[in-house]
């Protein structure tokens, strides 16, 4: 990936052609390699993330392991599943009442 002041990111596959000018086209990218960008795990070196893990506090460790381990994200989904049930719930209790 390369950046040019005329056309912005470009993105090259190893034999260094051009695929793409464009953030769509990376997002495309993204989504077709099932690139998680916003797990930590990911997108850091195998140095940098023995680097974090010994020089960060608990606190931090913590929110990097939540993040890494998509429990964010289960928490939320399992949130709004919740909130989707007492909703559908009432509208049971509507319905027979």
């Amino acid at each position: 990936m390369a950046f040019d002041q005329n056309y912005g990111l470009t993105f090259e596959i190893a034999v260094r052609r051009k695929v793409a000018h464009r953030k769509d086209d990376l997002n495309e990218i993204i989504e077709h390699l099932n690139i998680e960008v916003e797990n930590p795990c990911v997108i850091m070196s195998q140095d940098k993330s023995r680097e974090f893990l010994y020089s960060g506090n608990n606190k931090d460790k913590f929110k990097f392991f939540f993040k890494a381990t998509l429990l964010g994200q289960v928490n939320d989904l399992l949130a709004t599943i919740r909130d989707n049930l007492n909703i559908a719930d009432s509208i049971v209790e509507d319905l027979e009442a």
